[in-house]
Formats: structure tokens, sequence, C-alpha cells
């Protein structure tokens, strides 16, 4: 398994996606939207595509 495939190997848990959107919070009211908005839209892709693959 190579690529994007392997990426999708290793799926995060609950509490490890719970725990993301902390940080997100935190480094919003710290950093501002602007920062954090190509992160968000990243991990945003790859569960649309975790959660696409488990149907």
């Amino acid at each position: 398994m190579t690529g994007f495939a392997a990426a999708l190997a290793g799926l995060p848990g609950v509490e490890d996606r719970l725990g993301k959107v902390d940080t997100y919070g935190f480094d919003y009211m710290t950093s501002g939207a602007g920062q954090i908005q190509k992160r968000v839209a990243s991990d945003t892709v790859m569960l649309q595509q975790q959660t696409h693959d488990r149907r």
C-alpha cells in the first residue's frame, strides 16, 4: 500500500479526533482563523475520505 491509501491505513480514534477539535478551538482563539484554515481543511478532507471508505 502506498500514497494516499497508506496514509489512511492508520485511522484515528474518536479520542484523537476530539483532541484535534480542542486544539483547533485553542488555536483559533490564540492564532486566528486564517492561520489554521489550511490545516482544518486538510483534516476535513481526510475525515470525509475515512467516513466514505467505511460505508
